[in-house]
């Protein structure tokens, strides 16, 4: 694995967007202090597997809402991989969201944080822990293969190693042998009650039952047949009854239905024969009437109704005359009585005028004194003296419009007489005329009954031949009904004893059928008992070649468990000298054979030192000589990981390693990791030394910005 290029945007201290090209071999990456070297290193640990040693909040840079983006191209076995991984959302709300995608040589391969760890894991062969604890040492964190855990220690060997599948593998075997002995086991088991089963009753014992069963059965089945036939001519022969039974019933039906509209009809005809004897006995009593009509000798209704009422009319007719003299003579004095109140009116005006002309004194009183006799008074229109011809014309005047008055009276008196005359000749004439149509309209109803008794009779005789006529229709037709129901010749009796033959017939075939259905059981019994025979024969055939094969099975498996465990606890036993012979030669070159040797605990893989001759734990060791033990450790882990699964990671970073070493311990260091070059395809080392950064091939220097930003560049 060479890791080729980073790429950064919105990563803890690295806001503005940074793409690192990263060469190859031995790589430097240096700065001052909190500028941010180890959160470059760490962005691929994150990018690769999704893991961070801080809260997920604090990798996105402070104070920043935009996703964060960080992208790790690398190239393993050939082949090209890029890495993505975006991190969204709100840190505050507790709602952020990783995304993460894998292209191979430009293609997709996998998407998801999960899927894309999972995918990681498999191509690379270790996961993040494994990562961490064998290629990759965060700062301070040298060591942490030999501060953990005896049983975490070998977990992580044997993992890295790819001794765990062998593990799974063996366990895998024993549990499938075990499971083949169970299941062989309950297949024994299933065999011996199979063979137990068919010791009891062989299968020539039941082909002979099956094959006497079979012949019984048939000799009922032809009873039966035979019996079904009688039973089906039996209700052949009810049926045809049956229906001649209800070909009679629809005859007597039809034949009550015949005689009842027969005495329908008969009532209707007496009854129509009742009303034409009462319409004669009415004839009867209109007879005088008729008579008396018929004696005013005149022809016809009417000229009867015209003698009748004749002196009635004549009567009407005189009045109607006197009415209208009486009504012209009421004009006449209307006329007049106009006329003379006319002239009254006239006359009253004149008089008006004199007497107008006598009171003009009034208005001018210096002319005459108001005891003036009037002749001697003058015209207050001419001024003359009026004398005595106006006393005599005024006299005049009151003389005529007295007489006037007087005449009118008299008209008046006459008009209110004739007005009288002519009211008592109107009533007289209204009464007239009332009696005289009432005896018209009398007459008039008397002419219509008598037109209604005649069409009624009309109407009756017609009914009464018509009902004559369906009388004897229907008699006929009775006397047919009757003919055909005797001619059918059914009989209730007959019809009784063919249910009756009907029924025993059917008793004797349900028993036959019964006996049938029994003998079918049998032979259904004996069939399914022999078939379950055969097929546990052909089981107990079969299980006995299954256990055969689960035997031979159950052996290899078992074999094959054995042989795993074998080469398990051999390759195991093989592990702990080659780490321990790897890691102990480096260690010597690290600490220029300044100890006898370094040790691993095939069991513990725990780091031992032996120094002039004797044994010790890490803990009597400086600093130093436990960073050197571990990265001795490192270095031979990585190479038992291509040894066994013929991979190559190639890459191995370092940070601040050289913090706790003199002088001479880095020098030494610093050709350790040179002569590492040949090993690893790629080494990062991570320092804030100066001096060593000046004797790297290449060197990456971190740039811290303001406002805790940083940015990388390659030199």
């Amino acid at each position: 694995m060479r890791i080729l290029r980073l790429q950064l945007e919105n990563y803890r201290v690295y806001q503005k967007p940074l793409e690192l090209d990263l060469p190859s071999g031995l790589v430097g990456v240096y700065g001052p202090n909190g500028a941010g070297k180890s959160y470059l290193i760490e962005s691929i640990p994150w990018t690769l597997f999704g893991r961070s040693r801080t809260l997920m909040a604090e990798i996105r840079t402070s104070g920043v809402t935009a996703p964060c983006v960080t992208e790790v191209t690398f190239e393993h076995e050939g082949h090209l991989y890029v890495v993505k991984r975006i991190l969204s959302g709100s840190s505050s709300g507790h709602s952020l969201t990783v995304r993460a995608q894998v292209f191979a040589d430009d293609k997709q391969v996998c998407e998801g944080a999960r899927d894309t760890a999972t995918y990681l894991q498999s191509i690379l062969g270790m996961d993040d822990v494994s990562f961490r604890a064998s290629v990759f040492a965060e700062q301070k964190q040298l060591d942490a293969f030999s501060s953990s855990p005896p049983a975490v220690r070998r977990q992580l060997i044997l993992g890295l190693l790819g001794i765990t599948p062998l593990n799974t593998a063996r366990d895998t075997a024993r549990r499938d042998a075990r499971e083949l002995m169970a299941t062989l086991s309950h297949q024994k088991e299933l065999l011996q009650m199979l063979e137990d089963g068919l010791a009891e009753r062989d299968l020539e014992t039941l082909q002979a039952e099956l094959h006497s069963a079979n012949l019984r059965l048939k000799s009922f089945e032809q009873a039966e047949l035979a019996k079904q036939q009688l039973f089906q001519q039996s209700e052949e022969r009810l049926n045809a009854y049956q229906e001649l039974r209800v070909r009679y019933e629809r005859l007597v039906s039809e034949g009550k239905a015949k005689v009842a509209q027969l005495e329908k009809l008969r009532g209707e005809h007496r009854k129509a024969l009742a009303e034409l004897d009462e319409l004669n006995k009415l004839e009867s009593s209109l007879t005088p009437e008729l008579e008396e009509i018929e004696g005013s000798k005149m022809v016809g209704p009417q000229m009867a109704l015209r003698g009748v009422m004749q002196p009635n009319e004549e009567s009407y007719n005189h009045l109607q005359a006197m009415v209208v003299d009486a009504q012209k003579q009421l004009s006449v004095v209307e006329g007049q009585l106009t006329w003379q109140k006319a002239h009254a009116a006239e006359l009253d005006k004149m008089v008006d005028k004199s007497l107008y002309a006598t009171s003009k004194e009034t208005l001018e009183p210096s002319t005459m004194p108001s005891s003036e006799p009037i002749a001697n008074r003058r015209c207050p229109l001419c001024g003359q003296e009026l004398g005595q011809s106006y006393l005599k014309v005024q006299r005049h005047h009151a003389e005529e419009l007295a007489l006037a008055r007087q005449k009118i009276s008299e008209l008046e008196e006459d008009y209110s007489k004739a007005a009288k005359i002519l009211s008592e000749l109107s009533s007289q004439r209204d009464i007239e005329k009332r009696s005289l149509d009432k005896q018209k309209d009398a007459f008039l109803k008397f002419q219509k009954r008598i037109s209604e008794l005649e069409g009624m009779r009309n109407r009756l005789e017609k009914v009464i031949k018509e009902y004559e006529s369906l009388t004897l229709e229907m008699e006929k037709e009775v006397a047919s009904l009757r003919q055909q129901t005797r001619d059918l010749q059914f009989s209730n009796s007959q019809l009784d004893l063919l249910k009756e033959e009907v029924d025993n017939m059917a008793g004797e075939l349900k028993r036959r059928r019964f006996e049938t259905a029994e003998a079918a059981k049998l032979v259904a019994g004996l069939a399914a008992t022999l078939s379950e025979k055969e097929r546990q024969k052909a089981q107990a055939d079969a299980i006995t070649q299954k256990v055969a094969l689960l035997e031979e099975k159950a052996r290899c498996v078992a074999k094959t468990s054995e042989l795993l465990s074998d080469f398990r606890d051999m390759v195991v036993a093989s592990v702990g000298p080659r780490l321990d012979a790897m890691s102990s030669e480096l260690f010597l070159e690290l600490t220029d054979q300044e100890y006898d040797a370094l040790h691993i605990d095939p069991e513990t893989y725990e780091i031992q030192i032996s120094d002039h001759g004797s044994t010790y734990g890490l803990d009597r060791f400086s600093g130093s000589e436990v960073d050197l033990a571990n990265l001795a450790l490192r270095v031979a882990v990585s190479e038992q990981i291509r040894m066994f699964s013929g991979g190559y990671v190639g890459l191995l970073v370092l940070d601040e390693v050289f913090g706790s070493l003199d002088h001479d311990r880095k020098e030494r260091m610093l050709l350790a990791l040179e002569r590492l070059k040949a090993r690893f395809a790629q080494v990062l080392v991570v320092t804030h030394d100066m001096e060593i950064k000046e004797q790297l091939s290449h060197a990456i220097e971190v740039v811290k910005l303001r406002g805790r930003r940083a940015t990388a560049v390659c030199s």
